[in-house]
């Protein structure tokens, strides 16, 4: 009889355990995912996979940079956000390519004799680079417009 009771006890409980992790894991897969991104690997990764010839003329420092800018429109977008300091907004948030890189573009203009020293050319190279790196990592996906 004992024994019953025992197996009745670890039945209860292994139902019950289920049920929570069941639940925990539901709640956690509605959630979007979080991709941390670390400027200094960015950097890196992204300094190391543009083509030689770029990676002739520029300087890890100047990737930065860029970077830096397109990290700023992403935040304005609302898309990315520092150190957790805002909640994460809910739903998908869509930010477009070109707007990016125009907004890239204007930011280099605009620091005139204090920006870094890159052609148009290389700083598309690094915008192209920073959105695979931003896939690579689950920050961000890709979406094809639809015909």
């Amino acid at each position: 009889m004992v024994w019953f009771f025992v197996a009745l006890i670890v039945i209860a409980v292994v139902v019950v355990a289920l049920v929570v992790v069941g639940r925990v894991t539901a709640e956690l897969s509605d959630q979007p995912v979080t991709a941390l991104f670390d400027l200094d690997a960015a950097v890196l990764w992204v300094g190391d996979s543009l083509p030689p010839g770029t990676t002739a003329e520029i300087t890890y420092d100047d990737v930065r940079v860029v970077l830096g800018w397109y990290l700023d429109y992403l935040t304005d977008k609302g898309v990315a956000r520092r150190d957790d300091v805002t909640p994460a907004a809910s739903g998908p948030l869509v930010a477009a390519e070109d707007e990016a890189l125009a907004y890239v573009l204007g930011q280099f203009a605009a620091a005139g004799d204090d920006a870094p020293a890159l052609s148009d050319a290389q700083i598309v190279e690094i915008c192209d680079a920073q959105r695979t790196y931003l896939v690579t990592i689950g920050a961000v996906r890709s979406i094809e417009p639809s015909d």
